[in-house]
Parts: C-alpha cells; sequence; structure tokens
C-alpha cells in the first residue's frame, strides 16, 4: 500500500534502491530507500511499462515495441524520460523499438530490438545503429532477440556491476525454437552457446548471475534452463511445476537469484523456488498470497531479503527471503 491505495505495478532494477510504483488509481510514484519512504512523480503518466537505468535512475526508456505478429499492427511509440518519470518524449527515430538493457556504466547507451534487427544508441535514444551479428553465424538473421543480460568481467574478484564486455542475449526463429549467445565485443558477434542436441523452445527471460561468471538461467515454457560453465553444458530443470511446463503453455514468465542460493521463478499459479542446484521447484510457503499469477519479480541488492511479486490483476505482493 501508499495509502489509501494499492501498488499495482513495481519496478526498478537489481543494482539500485531506487523502485518506481503505479497505484491502483494511475498514479506514478518514487522511492529511493527500496519502498520505505514514496513520493508522487505525477498522477497521469503516459506510460505504463518502462527500463530504469541503475546509474541513473532520473533516466527511464519506454516502447512496447511492434506486434511482429500482425504485419498490419499500428506503430508504437518508444519513449525516454530523464527526470524520474515527470515528463516524457517520444523518439522519432525509434519508433517499434522495444528497450532491451541499459548500460549499468552509462544511462544513454542501451539496446533494443524490433522484429528483425537489435540496436544500440549511445545517445539515450536519438540516434541508433544496426547491430547484427558479424559473426559467420549471422545468428540474428534467423532469430528475433527477446531479452539480453550483462554479467560481471570474467575474472574480477569482487564484481560490483554487470558489464558491456560480457552480454547474453536470447531469441526465438519462426518456429518458436530458442537460441542464447554469449558476446565480448559489445554485440558485434555472437557464439551460439545454445545446447545443440535439446534447443530450448519459447524462451522469453534470461538472467545472468552477477557474483559468479558462467551461471546464466533461461525461463522457456518448458522449465528453467541453467549452465554454469558458460553453456558448455545445460540443465533443465521442471520437475514440481507440473503442466505449468510444457510446450506452448507460456505459464512461467520471470525469474531472479536471491544470495541465500535460491532461485525464485513467477508462474500462473504464484511464486516458486529452488535451490540453485536442486532438480524440484516447491510453492512457496508464504501464506500473503497463493495461486494469484506471478508476471514478474524485482530484488535489490540493497535490500536482498525482500522481492517484489507484480501479479498483474492481483496488485503487488512482498515475499520475505529467510537466509539459510
Amino acid at each position: 500500500m501508499i495509502y489509501p491505495h494499492e501498488i499495482e505495478k513495481v519496478i526498478g532494477d537489481r543494482l539500485s534502491p531506487t523502485i518506481y510504483a503505479f497505484t491502483d488509481n494511475g498514479l506514478l510514484y518514487r522511492s529511493n530507500d527500496n519502498g520505505r519512504i514514496w513520493f508522487l512523480i505525477r498522477s497521469k503518466v503516459e506510460v505504463d511499462d518502462f527500463l530504469m537505468s541503475s546509474a541513473d535512475p532520473d533516466v527511464l526508456y519506454s516502447g512496447a515495441g511492434a506486434n511482429c505478429s500482425d504485419p498490419a499492427s499500428s506503430n508504437e511509440p518508444f519513449y525516454q524520460s530523464i527526470d524520474g518519470g515527470y515528463t516524457w518524449e517520444e523518439m522519432p527515430t525509434a519508433l517499434n523499438l522495444r528497450p532491451l538493457l541499459i548500460d549499468p556504466a552509462d544511462p544513454y547507451r542501451l539496446f533494443a530490438t524490433d522484429c528483425n534487427m537489435l540496436y544500440l544508441s549511445s545517445d539515450g535514444g536519438m540516434s541508433w545503429v544496426q547491430k547484427p551479428d558479424n559473426s559467420a553465424a549471422q545468428l540474428w538473421s534467423n532469430y528475433q532477440v527477446v531479452d539480453m543480460a550483462a554479467a560481471a568481467l570474467v575474472g574480477d574478484p569482487t564484481p560490483e556491476q554487470p558489464h558491456w564486455d560480457q552480454l547474453y542475449a536470447i531469441g526465438v526463429d519462426a518456429s518458436g525454437m530458442g537460441v542464447i549467445a554469449f558476446s565480448g565485443d559489445e554485440g558485434e558477434t555472437w557464439a551460439n552457446i545454445t545446447d545443440l542436441n535439446r534447443a530450448p523452445e519459447a524462451l522469453r527471460v534470461v538472467v545472468a548471475q552477477l557474483k559468479q561468471a558462467g551461471a546464466v538461467w533461461m525461463v522457456s515454457d518448458a522449465g528453467v534452463w541453467a549452465t554454469a560453465d558458460f553453456g558448455i553444458s545445460w540443465k533443465l530443470t521442471s520437475r514440481g511445476l507440473g503442466d505449468l511446463a510444457s510446450a506452448g503453455a507460456s505459464r512461467l514468465h520471470d525469474l531472479t537469484y536471491a544470495y541465500n542460493g535460491k532461485l525464485y521463478l513467477a508462474t500462473d499459479r504464484g511464486l516458486y523456488e529452488k535451490t540453485i542446484d536442486g532438480a524440484i521447484w516447491e510453492k512457496t510457503s508464504d501464506t500473503s498470497f497463493g495461486s494469484e499469477k506471478a508476471v514478474s519479480l524485482l530484488l535489490t541488492n540493497s535490500n536482498p531479503e525482500v522481492l517484489w511479486v507484480n501479479t498483474g490483476d492481483e496488485g503487488v505482493f512482498v515475499y520475505r527471503i529467510e537466509e539459510d
């Protein structure tokens, strides 16, 4: 609650204590201390979703992207805010783009995608450079990029934030088959690190572990894929999820990790958890919410015992993470 209104959605970034919240009456609020104190931004906002820069939480980007399944669909605008959501500027050069990843060291450098190409902007979305995969594989000629993540530099003994020399991207082709790729040159070329013996389907989220180089997770229709060795070996876990994990189901939505050694998965029937090395997902035992559809998760490094759960229709729940 932000009294007297319920919070309907929270938006933030793992690397920042700043959190934005939409309430049930359409107001946009902001907290700079992980939700302890909120202040009003404005009553009517042009957007209902966005990415926030962890380097400068005043810098926000919003764009739904084109409906790639309907060539006749209307164009979708792309917006930027540099004052924390109080005003939004439509970027005419970014029509139909969807923001994917903001550089944690520079709020004005970001990747975005449309139905056909990956793009990079170094000036906050005013101009864009196409980023086709220049490797021999030409991955983005066949796969549409759907999500990206940055990881800590390999060999950094005390990583504090991800670096754009360590990028992961997932994509899907026209048949729904997925691919995950790694780039060590800021997206110029990509190496396919997919399990070639069992390619995933319907990938939607990729997450890289900040403090463990080579640890990556992907959410697919069939379950959660994991690697701890830069994609040399992959493991799919779905036990305990039942019919939530099945081809074409689209019932698994988001994933995050906590420093208590557990993964948390947002599903159509609430929140599930398992240990990182575990084989079985279990429904969380918290009684504040049960079977509500969990659509996205937010956990910040500055408050790692609190997991924000966006449900879409039932508002926002807070799950208290216990240290093991």
